[in-house]
């Protein structure tokens, strides 16, 4: 994870373009299809779905989207065992496909182990603001002169609400996100410290922060982040007025809120580095007349994977927003249920 008080990460070297292989030639309005060279049309072309509607075997990968827009079917499983897997966490992709301008992928976590180990690492530290914690404490201990200060500071320092599962898979999102392997993702502020009241739930957007591209270009990015258990594939929660679609929608094209969540992030860009990505970053959204951005839609579920549960979103969000902003819709099926995660990020753990 990026920590705010460290300059921001340099942007990923481009992956080298793959090679495309001969094609026979096809009449206007189609292409060769890249694997068997039937030539296919490209009108209204259906988004590609890469598995079944069905629960995934282990963690065998059904199809990869490749960069042609083709698919590659019984393509190896992309599950990662060195010491630095991307997405800083050892994991399946289960599925993955395009729809208009949203990319849509499925990843499985399948080792409980080494999931509960992410939590009470870096989703823990994430989730505390440990760093700015440490400090706030000792600062507070400095100030303690007499045993009875000391005593009525621990009693102080102890009285935290328990860890709600929303704001414990928000700082997951986070988490994953500032390990993707496709950007660099960097957060120049905890939302966490924006809370005064204990259970504060936050308006806005769940995460805001910037991303710096292959091509070194810095975006705006506004991220969503819904847990769910529910056995409906989609979810409940995809849908409605406070709903993962309606929400990624709003903040795509509402200028109000648009503005608001710029002014929010300037007030938290004081240093040199943070102001440059700013200003990179807004420089791109005043030139594209607001569409320039990222928008991330994280779902973090329970259940086993299924591609039913971003197909049909996806389909929708396609029709609602347009290039050049870009959209990724990315659901973790995750080994340890959302209601037992407060027990591995919790001071005592």
């Amino acid at each position: 994870m990026i920590d705010s008080s460290s300059p921001p990460p340099p942007a990923p070297p481009a992956p080298p373009a793959p090679s495309a292989p001969s094609a026979p030639s096809a009449p206007p309005g189609s292409r060769p299809d890249q694997q068997s060279g039937t030539v296919v049309s490209e009108s209204a072309p259906e988004p590609t779905v890469v598995t079944d509607n069905g629960p995934l075997d282990g963690e065998t990968e059904i199809g990869v989207l490749t960069d042609d827009g083709t698919v590659s079917e019984n393509a190896t499983s992309e599950s990662t065992t060195d010491e630095s897997p991307p997405w800083g966490i050892h994991c399946s992709r289960c599925y993955n496909a395009v729809s208009g301008i949203v990319r849509w992928e499925g990843f499985h976590v399948s080792d409980a182990a080494k999931f509960t180990e992410y939590l009470q690492g870096p989703v823990k530290r994430r989730f505390h603001d440990l760093e700015d914690k440490l400090e706030y404490e000792a600062e507070m201990r400095s100030l303690a002169t007499t045993d009875m200060d000391n005593q009525y500071l621990g009693e102080l320092l102890r009285a935290e609400p328990e860890a709600d599962f929303d704001d414990i898979g928000e700082a997951l999102a986070d988490c994953l996100l500032s390990a993707d392997p496709n950007r660099s993702v960097y957060w120049p502020w905890n939302t966490k410290r924006d809370r005064r009241a204990p259970r504060a739930s936050l308006p806005g957007a769940d995460l805001v922060g910037f991303s710096t591209e292959a091509n070194g270009e810095v975006h705006l990015l506004i991220g969503e982040v819904k847990t769910s258990a529910d056995k409906k594939s989609p979810p409940a929660l995809m849908y409605g007025a406070t709903g993962m679609i309606a929400q990624l929608v709003d903040r795509g094209t509402n200028l109000m809120v648009l503005n608001t969540l710029l002014q929010w992030l300037r007030c938290r860009c004081l240093n040199s580095e943070h102001r440059a990505l700013f200003q990179q970053a807004a420089s791109r959204v005043l030139k594209s007349r607001g569409k320039q951005i990222i928008l991330v839609g994280m779902l973090l579920r329970d259940t086993p994977p299924m591609a039913s549960d971003l197909r049909t979103p996806a389909d929708g969000l396609a029709k609602k927003l347009s290039s050049p902003t870009v959209l990724n819709l990315l659901a973790w099926y995750l080994p340890v249920g959302a209601d037992q995660w407060h027990l591995f990020i919790s001071e005592a753990a």
